[in-house]
């Protein structure tokens, strides 16, 4: 199988209206499939195929049925029937198999991943019995359900093999993975999050994954959560699980909404009763996400695991939400916002002439901040009763982002390209004599796929276990979000490799609005632009109608008004706060505080 990059010819324009995957209007997706084009047959992805329930299954949900090959078929027929085949998960993908001659139906393992493609998959011939197919892959899932999408016009190649069976044609040679498009996709396969913990052990952090919607959903949740996080994650998580943790039988058995999870012997080796309270509570996150999952028992050679009754109740946070104010500018001084209501910070000392802007608190504290001055070029710190603090100097600082562990994080530009600074916040820090000076204290960051490259952005999510970068590459701008690696006492010293999170807008800044998606954005003085919501699953969404003379967004992470209806602010040339409790921007004429932010 070969791969290679292709140069997207023609694009189509995302609805706004439904969170879907990348699509684009089917397009020519190299030089040879033009000049090949009379040979190079183009699949439909609008095929004839019907729906029907499964009979069984711990998720019942529609499912598509694809066509069996019909007799005679010939082998453009053969070919277009296996790819559109990728949309019946039924019975091991029972139908492609009818395409594969009997020797490669009982090897072929199409659990290994599943590439999602945008537009008409063309496949031409390239020698004997020998085809080669191409399509736009615009995101590939593998076994334990990880999704990684691709970057736009991303073209893919693989090989098939034809022979014959009983006088029909079928495929004698093909890759272990499935094909289906992006439409079809959000049919048939269905997100779950699985949750793995912060060093602290105070956050469940998410990572979500993607399995097609059929009967042992439970068993391939349950093993990919003893398979451990994705690798972005790695380095920021563990799990109560110990390496090498699996399943005793390939089924999770569902009676009467209990799910029961058998354990191969050995998983409890070791292991202490805190960590087997963390088992418990990481595998019930799990799969009581699932409709018919109400509970879990877990077991390990027929003895059933459970939580020591002397131990404390566990107090992981998995869904954070945000509840203090807003902190903003309001005549050169730091104030917050709460709802629509400013309010003065008392004691704090006049930063006027430092001309303050871009300023941050932490959800976990109430009484330290940080800003930027005008130039954009110092950090401050700074407490009631205080004067501030500088803690960081150098070039094109970002706005600062406060964790709940006690590090303030601030990017910075570099001969060599970007750095990312954490710097302690805690009074314990700041207060100790052997503190020395406040630059002495900052953490410089490990970060090698910074080189040569700009951060317009970086926040840290709530959990603090990851960071969200938008970076600068010339001209283009492109969001990434990484785990943050940190010692056992909490304190960061490195960021792991990056995830690339699609979009489709310009970008410039990154908010985190839930545990699992980001709204972007960028800034102008006239243009009129888009806010987007981009979810790790990939999918994009437009939020709200575009802003004239954008400036700012802020949306906490969890936070809500109002029901489940998540409140925007946004600031405008002309309005310093715009809000959006529904559909549409009503302006708030009666604040006039901006630059605000909430915790984080």
């Amino acid at each position: 199988m070969t791969a290679h990059s292709s140069a997207r010819l023609a694009s189509g324009a995302r609805g706004l209206e439904q969170p879907t995957l990348r699509r684009v209007l089917p397009v020519l997706l190299a030089a040879v499939a033009l000049l090949l084009s009379a040979c190079a047959p183009v699949i439909p992805t609008d095929g004839p195929v019907g729906t029907t329930e499964p009979d069984t299954g711990e998720e019942a949900a529609p499912q598509i049925q694809p066509q069996s090959p019909g007799e005679g078929a010939d082998e453009n027929s053969i070919i277009e029937g296996f790819i559109q085949a990728g949309v019946g998960p039924q019975d091991e993908f029972s139908v492609a198999r009818e395409y594969l001659t009997p020797e490669l139906a009982e090897t072929w393992n199409p659990a290994q991943r599943t590439w999602v493609y945008s537009a008409d998959p063309v496949f031409f011939p390239d020698g004997e019995d020998s085809y080669t197919v191409q399509m736009e892959v615009e995101a590939v899932v593998d076994a334990d359900g990880i999704m990684t999408p691709l970057p736009e016009g991303r073209s893919e190649s693989f090989e098939i093999e034809v022979g014959e069976h009983d006088g029909e044609v079928r495929i004698a040679e093909a890759p272990d993975f499935t094909m289906i498009d992006s439409v079809n996709f959000n049919r048939v396969y269905a997100s779950y999050t699985l949750y793995f913990y912060d060093p602290q052990q105070q956050y469940a952090v998410p990572d979500q994954r993607w399995f097609a919607t059929r009967t042992g959903t439970a068993s391939r949740v349950a093993a990919a959560l003893l398979d451990g996080p994705a690798p972005y994650l790695e380095p920021a998580v563990s799990s109560a699980f110990p390496e090498g943790a699996a399943l005793e039988h390939a089924s999770v058995p569902i009676d009467d909404g209990q799910a029961r999870v058998e354990l191969a012997a050995g998983a409890l080796q070791g292991a202490s009763a805190e960590q087997q309270q963390l088992m418990i509570h990481q595998m019930d996150l799990a799969l009581t996400q699932l409709n018919d999952v109400s509970s879990v028992e877990m077991t390990v050679g027929q003895q059933v695991l459970e939580v020591d009754e002397d131990l404390e109740p566990l107090d992981v946070i998995d869904e954070p939400v945000v509840t203090a104010p807003q902190v903003g500018i309001l005549d050169d001084q730091l104030g917050r916002l709460d709802g629509y209501h400013e309010l003065s910070i008392p004691n704090l000392p006049d930063i006027s002439a430092l001309e303050p802007q871009h300023p941050a608190v932490p959800e976990a504290e109430d009484d330290v901040f940080a800003f930027l001055d005008g130039e954009a070029e110092r950090l401050f710190h700074v407490r009631p009763d205080q004067e501030p603090e500088e803690m960081l100097s150098g070039e094109s600082l970002t706005r600062p982002s406060m964790d709940n562990f006690g590090w303030t994080w601030v990017a910075s530009a570099n001969d060599d390209g970007a750095a990312v600074h954490a710097l302690p916040y805690g009074e314990d820090a700041e207060d100790s004599e052997d503190a020395g000076d406040a630059e002495d204290s900052a953490v410089e960051l490990s970060v090698d796929w910074l080189d040569g490259v700009g951060i317009s952005s970086l926040r840290v999510s709530q959990d603090g276990a990851r960071v969200a970068i938008v970076l600068e590459e010339g001209d283009e701008r492109s969001l990434h979000v990484a785990g943050i690696i940190r010692d056992a006492s909490g304190v960061p010293y490195g960021i792991g490799s990056p995830i690339r999170l699609p979009v489709t807008t310009d970008i410039e800044e990154a908010r985190w609005i839930s545990a699992d998606e980001l709204v972007v954005w960028a800034s102008s003085e006239e243009d009129s632009q888009k806010i987007e919501r981009v979810s790790f699953s990939g999918t994009t969404q437009a939020v709200g109608p575009v802003l004239l003379g954008l400036q700012n967004v802020s949306v906490g992470e969890g936070t809500s008004i109002g029901g489940n209806q998540r409140q925007l602010f946004a600031e405008t040339v002309e309005d310093p706060v715009q809000v959006l409790p529904g559909q549409l921007w009503s302006t708030e004429n009666d604040v006039e505080m901006r630059d605000y932010s909430y915790p984080g």
